[in-house]
């Protein structure tokens, strides 16, 4: 979550030489869909109470800390929109794998495919389940 920046370009120059050339502190390198998924711009102002409407955060003071909270929020729901799209990708793969097993009874897949494809889904699974606080 950045605060301030005047245009996405320079966010994503910033973000590009300040945040993703350091792997080791970045941890898990997502695709660019999955990136842009969990990619909001939100407006922010100042005004009588802390809200969000219409892609907009009214924050009542100027303190770092409103902003810290506001910030954790938003950290979450992009992680969700992340999971949401692993998930959707997921599905994607598998969707005819029910239909191919009513039609002809056999799956195309041998079962190293198979085996590979449900450790996927468990990954999905267990990451979300460390993340059980969304």
């Amino acid at each position: 979550v950045f605060w301030n920046f005047p245009d996405a370009r320079k966010e994503t120059e910033w973000t590009r030489r300040n945040v993703l050339s350091y792997p080791d502190l970045t941890g898990e390198n997502l695709e660019e869909p999955a990136m842009e998924s969990a990619n909001d711009e939100i407006a922010f102002m100042y005004g009588e109470g802390t809200k969000m409407r219409q892609d907009t955060v009214l924050l009542k003071t100027r303190e770092a800390g409103e902003k810290l909270a506001v910030s954790f929020a938003l950290a979450k729901s992009s992680l969700l929109s992340v999971y949401e799209w692993d998930l959707e990708q997921a599905i994607e793969r598998n969707s005819g794998i029910p239909e191919e097993l009513a039609r002809t009874g056999k799956i195309h897949m041998t079962t190293p495919e198979i085996s590979k494809e449900i450790g996927s889904i468990f990954l999905i699974k267990h990451s979300i389940n460390l993340d059980s606080n969304l």
